[in-house]
């Protein structure tokens, strides 16, 4: 979940170091989207190995004197017939705190160097294997790099040691490893994210993790000695020899510390801490005779047997069957579009299992895409990693400034806490709708036949803008979406709310403004699985669970939700203040399109409902606000039975 990045240039190639480092700083900005929590840059050079790491974004490090230094140390060699090599890594940090450069990459082993992208989602058994008294670090690159070392003690070869170390760590995972000892390089993948080009000729070679990032290198250099991009197939492996061994003689560190201070996640770790909930009162709330809405859900009315117009307007959504889907991507194709399907994947239960079924069940070629903007969870990030390894599916990352994103929401978040209103919660999720922005970019850049994403009828969650004043019940061809009409009316109800409380006017301004056009006015040129098969919570559960060890956490709990960190907080402000969350409105359209019965729902709803503590004190961590006091003012909302319509 980060990119990798690199050149290895011949001097006879005729291209100058400036025109060479300058590929390398195009590649590394383009490289920047994939994570920017932390950065490193290696580079050999007069016999030395010169390694600068920061805990912020590689534009600091290429920003830095330090850099510059390394530019003229570069310069000063260039006739001195030895290749120029430059590797780089743009990290989105998902183990081990960064503020620790041994955590960051890369990753320095005896004679080797590592850099990493992915997840190693078997990693304690590895360690287990290693010893753990071997573990000095975090970061779980670190146990790649012990298997390399220990198969080359054992006698095993580089290329070898490589090949069995990737065959041995679980995930979606790519590596370049570098031998100061061998003077060469190596790529591997296990899901082929990695495109190169190069001329063994001039034993040249440019890589990165997604082929713009090659290719515009390619362009920058202007060099006829490569072709274009190729893609590293899944677990295949390159092996280049560096022309003119360097004897490395010595090995130089260097942290970039930026200007600006790097802000720590919070570490609220409380022995005892409780989301109180007054479930007898919940349990009092009128609900429909039908579904199990209640009365305190925004425009809910009932007739005179107690249904509830939701249920009388029905639930009406005929599956268009897999052929519909099939026929529009064969006439892409045709049309001279990229045989490949773009697939967002959040590392939630849907999306998992709509990547199993393109790439298993219909056997069609398929790209995973994620948008991560900090609230993604950990156990997300490993399903991610556990799919598009054993699927061998490669998976292109598009990393938010994840600090950023975290401060706005907290802005958000205290401000919501000086005058708590439910209808402003959507914002706290409004950095996240760029995910439909770059996934629209992605198809164009990749030229995929289609974009198919997995989400499911039963999952709208219109409440969220009724208590905004904005109830829509018109038909729309996505399972989100607003008429034009209530569009202006939920931006002119933000307004409002920015007027009579002025905490809202913040930095988070323009991303929340940007999110809405991503989420309600972009085109949506991506089509939904479920439009086309069955929905069904058993068939995907137990899928993802047999045959990929997926995670979804607490076994008693609803598989729903489980790759969102904010989920745990909203709905409890939900169940808190109106008595019920989201988990209520998926199980009342289930029951409407004839999935569940209503006492099977209110069998299920009170596990659904149960507070997530855990994931609750997760959240608040994220954004760095005490969950005690958070807790408290959601308390102080009142009870649910004053909402009541």
């Amino acid at each position: 979940m980060c990119g990798i990045f690199g050149v290895v240039i011949r001097p006879t190639s005729q291209l100058s170091t400036a025109k060479i480092r300058k590929a390398f700083e195009t590649m590394a900005k383009l490289s920047e989207s994939r994570g920017k929590d932390a950065s490193g840059i290696l580079a050999w050079s007069g016999g030395r190995e010169i390694v600068l790491k920061s805990p912020s974004r590689v534009a600091d490090i290429l920003n830095s004197s330090s850099y510059s230094d390394l530019a003229r140390v570069l310069d000063s060699t260039s006739n001195s017939h030895e290749p120029i090599v430059l590797i780089g890594h743009t990290r989105m940090m998902t183990q081990g705190d960064r503020t620790c450069p041994e955590n960051n990459q890369p990753v320095l082993m005896e004679t080797t160097s590592v850099f990493h992208n992915g997840i190693i989602v078997n990693e304690d058994y590895v360690t287990d294997l290693l010893g753990a008294d071997k573990r000095k670090h975090e970061v779980d690159t670190e146990v790649f790099g012990l298997l390399v070392q220990s198969y080359l003690q054992s006698g095993h070869g580089y290329e070898q040691s490589v090949k069995i170390a990737n065959e041995q760590c679980e995930g979606a995972n790519t590596y370049c490893c570098i031998s100061s000892k061998e003077s060469a390089l190596t790529l591997t993948t296990t899901n082929g994210s990695m495109f190169y080009a190069c001329d063994l000729q001039e034993m040249s070679l440019v890589f990165g993790s997604e082929p713009k990032v090659v290719e515009t290198a390619l362009n920058v250099l202007g060099s006829q000695i490569f072709q274009s991009a190729v893609k590293l197939e899944s677990n295949e492996t390159l092996y280049f020899q560096i022309e003119n061994p360097q004897k490395i003689i010595a090995r130089q560190i260097q942290t970039i510390i930026p200007n600006k201070p790097v802000r720590e996640m919070g570490r609220f770790q409380p022995q005892t801490f409780e989301l109180p909930v007054d479930w007898d009162r919940i349990a009092n709330l009128r609900r429909c005779k039908n579904c199990i809405l209640p009365s305190t859900f925004p425009g809910i009315t009932f007739d005179a047997n107690g249904i509830c117009n939701k249920c009388n307007q029905g639930f009406s959504r005929k599956t268009l069957g897999i052929d519909s889907l099939i026929k529009v991507y064969e006439a892409n194709v045709r049309k001279g579009m990229n045989n490949e399907i773009l697939v967002p994947i959040s590392g939630g239960r849907d999306s998992c299992y709509g990547l199993h079924y393109i790439k298993n069940v219909l056997g069609l070629p398929a790209i995973a895409y994620t948008y991560d903007w900090g609230f993604v969870t950990d156990r997300a990030r490993r399903n991610i990693s556990r799919m598009c390894g054993a699927l061998g599916v490669e998976h292109i990352l598009v990393a938010a400034d994840i600090d950023l994103k975290r401060a706005n929401v907290r802005r958000n978040v205290e401000a919501w806490m000086h005058k708590p209103e439910l209808g402003m919660i959507p914002l706290f999720m409004a950095g996240d709708k760029h995910f439909f922005n770059y996934a629209s970019q992605l198809r164009k850049e990749r030229n995929t036949s289609l974009t198919v994403f997995s989400m499911n009828w039963f999952e709208q969650t219109g409440f969220k803008t009724g208590f905004a004043g904005v109830s829509d019940n018109s038909v729309h061809s996505k399972t989100h979406g607003l008429s034009n009409l209530n569009k202006f009316k939920l931006l002119g109800f933000y307004g409002r709310q920015l007027i009579s409380n002025p905490r809202y006017l913040n930095s988070s301004i323009s991303d929340s403004l940007s999110g809405f056009s991503s989420f309600y006015l972009s085109k949506m040129d991506y089509l939904q699985l479920f439009d086309y098969i069955e929905w069904d919570e058993h068939e995907i559960n137990q899928t993802l669970r047999s045959r990929y060890a997926w995670e979804s956490g607490d076994p008693n709990r609803s598989t729903w939700r489980v790759g969102d960190a904010s989920a745990a907080f909203y709905n409890y402000i939900y169940l808190t203040a109106v008595g019920f969350t989201e988990f209520d409105t998926f199980r009342s359209n289930q029951i409407r399109a004839g999935q569940l019965s209503r006492e099977s729902a209110f069998l299920t709803l009170r596990q659904d409902n149960d507070p997530n503590i855990e994931d609750f004190i997760e959240y608040c961590n994220l954004i760095d606000i005490n969950p005690e006091v958070l807790a408290e003012k959601v308390r102080s909302l009142g009870p649910c039975s004053t909402r009541e319509t």
